[in-house]
């Protein structure tokens, strides 16, 4: 067993925290995180017809901490329904997480206008990725990709397990931003995807800030937003080959939020400043 999916069984069976939220998927509030999906077709030049997201609520709940690790829903039956029961282990299946505050929106939770929060794949375990930086125009136009894409998702049909599936062809789909559609990532040259593999997949998110004017600097897993740009880590995903979401989390040493939990310390990594 590889140390993410021992960290994952870990967090399932050690912690056993079940959330009790209710998820939704028709109404998406700016900073929501949205876990999206599509599937790449067998030629590999293009992807198959359905698209799904799940809406893990608000953002700012996980960058303050105020989420309990743990699995936080199952989406096996509405991945199993897009993209067919192999939807794991066929490996053609393409997972990231996103959110984002709109050029327009209010301030959203200590997020200011034009805020994206941004995933990449851990490799071993949650919090080892590399942190995103994104230029004033990048930041302009993932923004804009984003808030286009999570505008579709309001009157999207809901799926059986609380998600939205919906057609890869809509302009506002998850898949319209991302390769092979189109050649960049929501307008970046920054991946926010990881491709199924193994029994446990996972990314790391990271939140950059367009503007510090009235930010909540602070997060509760790595050090305060040093500069607008600069990627915060904010927090991490396992999606494991049965459909379980959980929020793994990296701490502080000084937050304690896992103290006591003896061999789970162990599968974690504090998270360095970049």
């Amino acid at each position: 067993m590889n140390k993410t999916t021992l960290l994952f069984s870990l967090l399932v069976s050690g912690l056993g925290f079940a959330s009790d939220r209710a998820v939704a998927a028709l109404a998406v509030a700016p900073g929501d995180f949205l876990m999206g999906f599509y599937q790449v077709n067998a030629a590999g030049t293009g992807v198959t017809p359905n698209t799904y997201v799940y809406n893990l609520g608000a953002g700012a709940d996980y960058r303050e901490g105020a989420i309990t690790p743990g699995v936080v829903g199952n989406i096996n039956a509405d991945l199993s329904s897009a993209f067919g029961g192999g939807w794991f282990s066929d490996a053609n299946v393409r997972m990231g997480v996103v959110g984002v505050v709109g050029s327009t929106d209010p301030l959203a939770s200590g997020d200011p206008a034009r805020t994206v929060y941004y995933s990449q794949a851990f490799s071993v375990s949650p919090g080892d990725s590399t942190s995103v930086t994104f230029s004033s125009s990048q930041r302009g136009s993932v923004s804009t990709s984003l808030k286009t894409f999570a505008t579709a998702m309001v009157g999207a049909d809901q799926a059986v397990d609380g998600g939205s599936i919906y057609s890869s062809g809509d302009p506002g789909s998850f898949a319209s931003f991302l390769p092979p559609a189109e050649t960049t990532y929501f307008g970046v040259g920054v991946s926010p995807l990881v491709s199924m593999t193994g029994d446990t997949v996972g990314v790391d998110v990271y939140r950059v800030l367009h503007s510090a004017t009235g930010a909540d600097l602070s997060a509760a897993y790595s050090p305060d937003a040093a500069a607008v740009g600069s990627g915060q880590y904010t927090g991490s995903f396992a999606l494991r080959s049965n459909g379980d979401i959980a929020f793994a989390p990296v701490p502080e040493p000084a937050a304690g939020l896992l103290a006591g939990l003896g061999i789970l310390g162990l599968a974690l990594r504090r998270r360095r400043a970049a």
